[in-house]
């Protein structure tokens, strides 16, 4: 098993975004992702990214818990665009350098060529 959400809850408020909800993604695997707008599609990867956690249950990455630890890790072998991108303002050259002015690739910022 590659990525597994076991009784996911979480709501915002008293909104129920999710219920006991469950899934499996095998390697190799895709899965789609599709509902109105306000369905819990971008808050799902927010709780599987570890931006927000959930009330009740847990994520699974290659069969170990998808804690602080192994987070780095998934982020790292995963990618994910969200519907609002905040790529700084101004030049081409200052929106492409935007990441790497984050603790965690500064070293990696990429020359001028």
């Amino acid at each position: 098993m590659l990525l597994e959400g076991k009784n996911i809850c979480f709501s915002y408020g008293e909104e129920v975004i999710f219920d006991n909800f469950s899934f499996e993604l095998n390697e190799g695997e895709k899965l789609v992702l599709k509902g109105e707008s306000g369905s819990g599609k971008s808050t799902l990867f927010r709780l599987i990214l570890g931006f927000e956690y959930p009330d009740k249950g847990k994520f699974f990455y290659k069969g170990s818990t998808l804690n602080n630890k192994k987070l780095k890790t998934f982020r790292k072998e995963t990618s994910w665009l969200p519907q609002d991108l905040n790529f700084g303002e101004g030049t081409v050259k200052n929106v492409i350098r935007y990441p790497f002015q984050f603790k965690s690739s500064s070293k990696k910022e990429p020359d001028d060529e």
